[in-house]
């Protein structure tokens, strides 16, 4: 685990050109795969753009809510889910944290 309690959230630079695309944190506190999750980045037609997703705003789907704990982070993960087969396509020229 890596201690990330230093940074306020993920920051990426992004294109969402089709499909859904999340951000999920992994920790070693929740074992049931319900690891917080920031809300869909939200399509468009432009090229790359900068979003800034604020851990204070990453939440669990569908377990209890327990707080984030940036101290004991395994994994940050890109995902690309839906309820129906669809396509997805982005383009992501960073990831970091601010």
């Amino acid at each position: 685990p890596r201690d990330l309690s230093s940074y306020e959230g993920i920051r990426l630079i992004v294109h969402v050109a089709q499909g859904s695309l999340s951000v999920q944190v992994s920790t070693t506190v929740v074992t049931n795969f319900d690891y917080h999750t920031s809300a869909p980045i939200a399509r468009d037609s432009e090229d790359l753009k900068e979003v800034r997703i604020p851990f204070a705003e990453m939440k669990q789907m569908w377990s209890a809510q327990t707080a984030l704990d940036l101290s004991e982070v395994t994994s940050i993960n890109l995902v690309s889910a839906g309820m129906a087969p669809g396509d997805f396509a982005y383009t992501i020229d960073e990831i970091g944290f601010y």
